[in-house]
């Protein structure tokens, strides 16, 4: 296990963003899991978010987005299955969506 990353706010993240999607991309599924529940993926990569950091990132992200996320109850299954050898691999390059990116729910 990766020693933990300890995130009080936004800019803590993203002064660490490079290591941490380095995190997200070795942890098998790693793509998928974000895509799912970045919030519960990063706390499984040993990222340990403040109440204030969640919050800031839950708002950057688009809090209601998040929470109506189709692939949130896939999660697990998509943890179970990160053994299996799948067929598309998603590689996260950021956390945060840059002007013009878009997250994907």
């Amino acid at each position: 296990m990766e020693q933990p990353l300890e995130i009080s706010t936004l800019e803590d993240l993203l002064s660490l963003e490079p290591q941490i999607v380095e995190r997200i991309n070795s942890f098998p599924n790693g793509g998928r899991l974000f895509m799912a529940d970045p919030i519960r993926l990063l706390k499984d990569i040993n990222v340990n978010l403040t109440s204030e950091a969640t919050r800031q990132l839950e708002e950057k992200l688009g809090a209601e987005d998040l929470a109506e996320n189709p692939l949130k109850r896939l999660y697990d299954d998509f943890k179970k299955d990160a053994a299996d050898q799948q067929d598309v691999t998603i590689t996260i390059s950021g956390i945060i969506p840059k002007e013009g990116d878009h997250y994907v729910g």
